[in-house]
């Protein structure tokens, strides 16, 4: 499966979502930096995340996020994100 990574615990307007073995969009498990993890799907322009808890102990309820801005290095997708979109 695709993995994409977060450099924080969670998920916010600007953020960038770091996607590796990209083969487009389709299901993908999002790792972030406190060690937790859920599954995501990209559809288009919108990222759909299914809720998780973080490290802390946090609990996160699913989102959906649309992408502001998606780029390309080598065999990586950069995925910015925009203002959380209404679940």
């Amino acid at each position: 499966m695709t993995t994409g990574e977060v450099g924080y615990s969670h998920l916010f307007r600007g953020v960038e979502v770091n996607v590796h073995e990209t083969t487009g969009d389709g299901p993908l498990t999002l790792r972030f930096a406190d060690g937790s993890s859920t599954g995501a799907e990209l559809l288009d322009d919108v990222l759909t995340v299914e809720p998780y808890v973080t490290a802390a102990g946090t609990r996160i309820p699913a989102k959906v996020w649309p992408i502001a801005e998606r780029s390309w290095y080598l065999d990586r997708m950069m995925l910015k994100l925009g203002a959380r979109l209404p679940s």
